[in-house]
């Protein structure tokens, strides 16, 4: 980044002792990124633990099963109250809907909605196991 010139940072003052640092691109950054956004992503290996203990409930106790996935539900309700507190003050600023796709806002707001939508599977699911496992108690 910095040292191929792609990014520079500035000092803006915040509270406490120290500054904060900014970062921007510069052109030869804008132009990287411009370059780099449009090209195939590397696939990512998925490994994903509460896929596994939903895998293997049927060996442990199903109360104390069904506490966990509750837990998880109850983590994922507040990440997702979160997201979408920060989707409306996106909108906000774009007549309550989404931005534009050549808005800057563009890109949090993508990313916001893929948020919303992965924390609510991860609600869905983990409340669909831990129902299935209080019945069965």
């Amino acid at each position: 980044g910095r040292a191929a010139g792609l990014v520079r940072s500035d000092r803006a003052p915040r509270p406490g002792p120290r500054d904060k640092k900014v970062y921007h691109l510069t052109g030869d950054g804008m132009s990287s990124l411009r370059d780099w956004v449009p090209q195939q992503p590397e696939p990512e290996p998925v490994r994903d633990n509460l896929l596994l203990e939903a895998y293997a409930a049927w060996t442990a106790d199903p109360e104390a099963a069904a506490r966990m996935f509750a837990d998880q539900v109850a983590k994922h309700v507040e990440r997702l109250t979160e997201y979408e507190a920060d989707r409306r003050r996106v909108e906000s600023r774009h007549n309550g809907g989404p931005p534009p796709p050549w808005h800057p806002d563009f890109g949090n707001y993508a990313t916001l909605k893929f948020g919303i939508d992965y924390q609510s599977q991860r609600i869905a699911w983990p409340r669909w196991i831990s129902r299935q496992l209080e019945d069965s108690c």
